[in-house]
């Protein structure tokens, strides 16, 4: 069965309205809508990309807190099965936008206008 991508999204933009961001990855593996972090997700995830040992759990514990669409459960359960789709420059491309590391990258403001 088809995902439909745009009422998805319409729908999990009802659960988060601005100024909360949401961004939509579609791989191989499915569909998945993620949320910009909150304050204390950001900063849990900055400290675990300090230490070597921890950074690739650090992007799978953020990219758990802020991904809206699967649900939870369904989520970690991709993750598990496919564990090479946080790897994807999709995925990586969209927590880099939604953590602004993308625009700093580039010389931009965040949050993006």
């Amino acid at each position: 069965m088809a995902e439909d991508t745009e009422a998805i999204v319409a729908a999990c933009r009802a659960k988060h309205p601005a100024p909360c961001e949401l961004v939509s990855v579609q791989t191989r593996v499915g569909l998945f809508v993620l949320r910009s972090p909150t304050t204390a997700e950001h900063r849990q995830f900055q400290s675990g990309l300090r230490d070597d040992n921890m950074k690739s759990e650090a992007f799978r514990n953020l990219f758990v807190a802020i991904c809206v669409y699967p649900e939870r459960a369904e989520t970690t359960a991709k993750l598990d099965a496919f564990g090479g789709v946080l790897a994807h420059a999709k995925v990586q491309n969209a927590v880099g936008w939604l953590t602004g590391q993308l625009d700093e990258l580039l010389g931009k403001s965040w949050p993006a206008p």
